[in-house]
């Protein structure tokens, strides 16, 4: 079940936001939902990786202990081709 609400914006930041819900080919209500539900959706995937990087018996994980390396073998991962 849906719950109507109200909200107010700026003239132009409704207009900017109409427009961008046509070229998506949504509603603006539906252009809002979908920004409020990919927002939620990151900060629950954030939380989740938080509870990971502090694993370790030390009480300080490796990855905030060894943060520069980790990096950098991403990155280096990253750029070999066919990967």
């Amino acid at each position: 079940m849906r719950v109507r609400t109200r909200i107010s914006l700026d003239p132009a930041l409704l207009r900017r936001g109409q427009a961008r819900a046509r070229e998506l080919g949504l509603s603006f209500a539906g252009y809002v939902r979908r920004l409020l539900i990919e927002d939620l959706e990151k900060e629950s995937r954030r939380a989740d990786l938080s509870a990971i990087c502090a694993s370790g018996e030390s009480g300080r994980s490796d990855l905030s202990e060894n943060e520069d390396r980790h990096l950098a073998e991403a990155i280096a991962d990253d750029e070999i081709p066919g990967r």
